[in-house]
C-alpha cells in the first residue's frame, strides 16, 4: 500500500504543471508515460518511452485531467480505444465494460467514474496496464476520450 501511495504522489508530482494547466484552461490533458523501477529502487518515468517488455514486467500508465464544470453528473465517462495484435484480452474491473470485434484487435474499454472520486483527486485520473505472458508482442495504440474530448492515439510496442 505503501509503494502505491507514494507512486501516486510522486507521479502526481511530476504532472502537476500539466493539471494546474488543465484546470485553469477548463480543458482536459493526457500524458502517457512507463513506469518502472531503476536498478536502485527510484522511480523511473519516462514519457517518451515507447516500447515495453514483458520479462522485464514494465508498465505503461495515462494520466487524464477532467476540469470542473465537466464533474456536474454523478459518474464521468472515460473510454479506452485500443488496436492490439490479434488474440489481445482485457479484464474487466468494477464500473467498466469492455468490448472487441471478432478476431480480438480492436478494443473499447468503458470506465463510469464516479464524480466524487475525481473531486477527490482534483480531476486526476490514472491508469496503468503491466503486460502478461499471455499479451500478444507487436504494435499497439491507445485513444483515450473523456466527455467530448478525445485524444490523439499514443502507439507504442510490446517486446518478450
Amino acid at each position: 500500500m505503501k509503494k502505491k501511495v507514494l507512486i501516486t504522489s510522486l507521479i502526481c508530482s511530476l504532472l502537476v504543471p500539466t493539471a494546474n494547466l488543465a484546470i485553469a484552461q477548463d480543458a482536459s490533458k493526457f500524458v502517457f508515460f512507463h513506469l518502472g523501477e531503476k536498478k536502485d529502487g527510484s522511480l523511473d518515468l519516462n514519457p517518451n518511452k515507447r516500447s515495453f517488455s514483458i520479462k522485464k514486467e514494465e508498465s505503461y500508465c495515462w494520466m487524464t485531467t477532467i476540469p470542473a464544470e465537466k464533474l456536474t453528473q454523478k459518474t464521468v465517462q472515460l473510454t479506452e480505444k485500443i488496436t492490439t495484435p490479434k488474440a489481445g484480452s482485457f479484464n474487466v474491473s468494477n464500473g467498466q465494460t469492455v468490448k472487441h470485434n471478432k478476431d480480438k484487435t480492436q478494443w473499447t474499454i468503458t470506465h463510469n467514474i464516479p464524480t466524487a472520486d475525481l473531486k477527490e483527486q482534483n480531476g486526476l485520473y490514472m491508469g496503468c496496464w503491466i503486460p502478461s505472458n499471455s499479451d500478444p508482442v507487436g504494435e499497439f495504440s491507445l485513444e483515450i476520450s473523456t466527455g467530448n474530448t478525445t485524444f490523439p492515439a499514443v502507439k507504442f510496442a510490446l517486446t518478450e
